[in-house]
């Protein structure tokens, strides 16, 4: 089969315990207002891992995360790294520009 993808089932006592649990599911509103700091920051670095351009959800999470830990470096860093990413979506000429404006070089 070249070239053709080949569907596999699910085993039997897989999908029993996916059924099964349906209540260890959690919703993501649930997840976003009563994660435990470390949670909603793994979530938001995944997030922005995920989708590199679209960072709003991500920098929800660790801006939220960093909330109940503001002297945590490690919280900080990481959503420094999210608002980063965020902001190298807009125009570099425009940053330059306002870099340049203020007396600071790019190197």
């Amino acid at each position: 089969m070249d070239g053709i993808l080949e569907v596999k089932r699910i085993p039997k006592d897989l999908w029993n315990i996916l059924t099964k649990n349906k209540n260890l599911l959690i919703k993501q509103e649930d997840f976003f207002n009563n994660g435990k700091g470390d949670e909603l920051l793994c979530m938001g670095y995944l997030k922005a891992m995920d989708n590199y351009f679209q960072v709003d959800d991500a920098l929800k999470y660790a801006e939220t995360a960093l909330l109940q830990k503001p002297k945590s470096y490690t919280y900080q860093i990481i959503t420094a790294l999210i608002r980063a990413q965020k902001a190298s979506g807009i125009d570099s000429c425009k940053v330059y520009n306002r870099l340049m404006r203020y007396g600071k070089t790019i190197l």
